[in-house]
């Protein structure tokens, strides 16, 4: 039998496993859990104990380093700190936003609410410029 490797596990990620990372972080959790939809990297809804939700984000294995993870970590905190409405990671107990579980980075994530507009208004896209040119000034301060 070949050894498993990180991303046999990150492809094989079960519910329960998102579960146990969840609570790895410090939050008590139902059993549900809900995939959403993610071109590269594994998502996933959960509902906590309270019976709010958060989002888990599981990072695909060898595509990014901690480091560079970490780095959009600390860009979205900046840009909430702006009020720019971003969903920054939640810290973990130790104070990090990062942590690993089967050698798979994860990340969690309050879960906000919204939608696509159904058509994008001349008022929509002024707000929209507005959003992308304050993001910008946060990324600019950046060294």
């Amino acid at each position: 039998m070949a050894p498993v490797n990180a991303t046999d596990l990150f492809l094989g990620l079960t519910p329960e496993r998102v579960l146990d990372a969840v609570e790895a972080g410090g939050l008590a959790v139902r059993p549900l859990c809900y995939p959403l939809n993610s071109f590269e990297n594994r998502v996933y809804e959960v509902e906590l104990a309270d019976r709010t939700r958060v989002v888990a984000k599981f990072y695909r294995p060898g595509r990014w380093s901690a480091a560079q993870i970490l780095e959009e970590h600390r860009f979205l905190a900046e840009a909430e700190a702006e009020e720019i409405p971003v969903c920054a990671a939640l810290p973990f107990p130790d104070g990090s936003t990062l942590a690993t579980i089967d050698d798979i980075h994860y990340a969690i994530f309050e879960r906000k609410g919204g939608r696509a507009p159904d058509e994008l208004t001349a008022a929509t896209a002024r707000r929209l410029g507005q959003l992308v040119g304050r993001l910008h000034v946060v990324g600019a301060r950046r060294p």
